[in-house]
């Protein structure tokens, strides 16, 4: 659990609160988790794996760390202004994840 957790913490420069507001448990919590103190429950389970879902589609459609770190941050149409990091700190990985998918298919705004 840890291991990857500390990827998307390095590689993509999400924080600890990021991660806890997106997966609706306590800061302390996520840096347990990070520490192989302790894992995940089982509803936390589903949308963990849903945010390393979407962080594997962002790696898919960025191919290096400084264009995924930038799209991140970047006030997205799709997302009402918000950027992506916005919407995965408040768990709509979901949207994200769609956001993503457009620019897939080449739709941009």
């Amino acid at each position: 659990m840890a291991e990857p957790l500390n990827e998307i913490v390095d590689d993509l420069g999400l924080t600890t609160d990021d991660i806890a507001g997106c997966l609706r448990v306590h800061k302390q919590t996520v840096e347990r988790w990070r520490r192989n103190r302790t894992l995940p429950q089982t509803e936390v389970r589903r949308r963990l794996e849903a945010l390393f879902a979407a962080i594997d589609h962002l790696r898919d459609t960025f191919s290096t760390v400084e264009a995924r770190r930038s799209w991140l941050r970047q006030p997205s149409n799709y997302l009402g202004g918000f950027t992506p990091v916005e919407e995965i700190r408040a768990g709509r990985v979901d949207r994200v994840d769609a956001d993503l998918s457009r620019l897939d298919r080449g739709i941009f705004d």
